[in-house]
């Protein structure tokens, strides 16, 4: 695949991520944003998907609540 095209389909899964996560107190794990994104025909490891979530985090105000397994994300309380 062409660079570009894999960074398309890297922006499009990771702006799909985004629209999925819910506001706290809900909260979605790796797993079930896996489920979702291949429900839309985006077959990605549970590995992408947590390196794309955590990478988001870096610089968004998205929140894995860690208290149990499996983790789930949400956007924080500041998020507009």
């Amino acid at each position: 695949m062409p660079e570009g095209q894999g960074m398309r389909a890297t922006l499009q899964r990771r702006m799909l991520l985004l629209g999925m996560i819910p506001r706290r107190p809900r909260r979605l794990s790796a797993p079930e944003l896996k489920e979702r994104l291949a429900y839309r025909g985006i077959d990605v490891s549970l590995r992408t998907i947590e390196r794309d979530v955590e990478n988001l985090s870096s610089f968004l105000p998205l929140v894995c609540d860690d208290r149990e397994r499996p983790y789930g994300w949400y956007w924080s309380d500041e998020a507009p």
